[in-house]
């Protein structure tokens, strides 16, 4: 599909509106900070104008393969962000895929039109021990996403935030890389994975520093997800397949490497899908570890995790499903507030504005959803 837009063109249709960015970015940098913001944030999507959905769109590899393509699509996103009225903080990535890093150490991706990349094949045995942890450079698809991200930087033209490209933790990263041979390896061939696992560490800082040396974040600082702003911590850590090894192997395989990644970067948050409540209280113990995000929140008690996270002083950030019987974003949001007990902390929410809708059937828009989030504050 040939492109019908300039970058340029395209700018024109966003509504940068710098107050309100930066009323967003204090709420937000107070709360990972343990301040009291004048509201709790919270982080809500609009929808596209008319005249908006006339930027174009293009499929995952069009995108991958021409900086342009992704920089519109992506740009749609960022309006939608905007548009939302409360206190997300548009921004975009070079969206390249989880397997990033793992292309640093010799795997290649594969390159789908309707999904994301993934590795065409694993490292063997002799590939990993051929790997040295000081030789890793910034190459494979981290030296495009850094060519993709100085570009969207200058079509921003400084009205948006460019973030870093898909980082895992360490050990999601050795996984990747090895395939799920790990698995037996950990009893089989310990050490390799260990030596797996110090590249992997040592490939996510380079590969962190130097998309960070394009988009201007301070080394403890992040945004990312095209809504948040984190002031206390340099990285999200995903550890998906963390949650799949047992408690002895997290201590042993993850956790010395993943502090060893956020101590680099001055903290970041842990986020992980499914459920494991060895990894969760690993993590909460962890001072280099500000907060988490869960990729199903259904799995979790809403309540055991905030009063951890307060006791704790980390931060939850996310959403929460609606519960059975909760049929207005009143109920629903008491609910949300109801653990703080009236305090602003420990919370970045990240809400639907699709969730509800009138007795008429007419949808809530996304800033009016916002103001009665506000309102319950007072």
């Amino acid at each position: 599909m040939t492109i019908s837009m300039t970058p340029a063109q395209a700018m024109a249709f966003f509504p940068y509106d710098a107050d309100r960015i930066a009323l967003a970015r204090a709420r937000q940098q107070a709360v990972w900070e343990g301040r009291v913001p004048d509201k709790l944030p919270i982080l809500i999507h609009g929808v596209l104008t008319a005249e908006q959905e006339r930027i174009p769109s293009f499929n995952l590899k069009e995108g991958f393969y021409d900086p342009e393509k992704m920089f519109l699509t992506q740009l749609r996103g960022m309006i939608v962000c905007a548009n939302g009225g409360g206190d997300a903080i548009a921004s975009m990535r070079a969206n390249l895929g989880c397997g990033v890093v793992p292309t640093m150490l010799g795997v290649e991706s594969l390159v789908f039109e309707d999904k994301m990349p993934w590795v065409r094949e694993h490292l063997t045995d002799e590939q990993v021990l051929r790997l040295a942890v000081p030789e890793v450079r910034p190459s494979g698809d981290i030296a495009r996403a850094v060519d993709y991200m100085r570009l969207f930087q200058g079509w921003l033209a400084g009205r948006g935030r460019v973030y870093c490209a898909d980082i895992q933790g360490p050990f999601d990263t050795a996984h990747i890389a090895y395939g799920d041979a790990i698995f037996y390896a950990m009893y089989d061939k310990p050490d390799l994975v260990h030596h797996l696992l110090r590249v992997s560490t040592r490939a996510i800082i380079v590969a962190l520093d130097a998309m960070k040396a394009v988009n201007g974040e301070r080394r403890g600082e992040s945004y990312h997800y095209n809504e948040l702003y984190m002031p206390t911590g340099g990285m999200k850590s995903s550890e998906d397949t963390t949650t799949l090894i047992a408690p002895d192997q997290i201590e042993l395989f993850s956790l010395p490497y993943l502090e060893e990644c956020l101590n680099a970067v001055e903290g970041g948050y842990v986020h992980y899908c499914g459920k494991n409540d060895a990894l969760f209280r690993f993590v909460m113990g962890r001072p280099c570890v500000r907060g988490v995000n869960f990729g199903n929140p259904d799995m979790h008690v809403y309540e055991t995790i905030m009063e951890t996270c307060l006791a704790q002083g980390k931060v939850y950030y996310g959403g929460w499903p609606k519960r059975e019987g909760e049929n207005s974003y009143r109920t629903y949001f008491k609910r949300i507030l109801a653990p703080l007990k009236g305090a602003r902390r420990g919370l970045v929410f990240a809400c639907g504005s699709g969730m509800f809708t009138r007795k008429n059937g007419k949808s809530y828009t996304a800033p009016e959803v916002a103001a009665m989030w506000y309102d319950l504050q007072d």
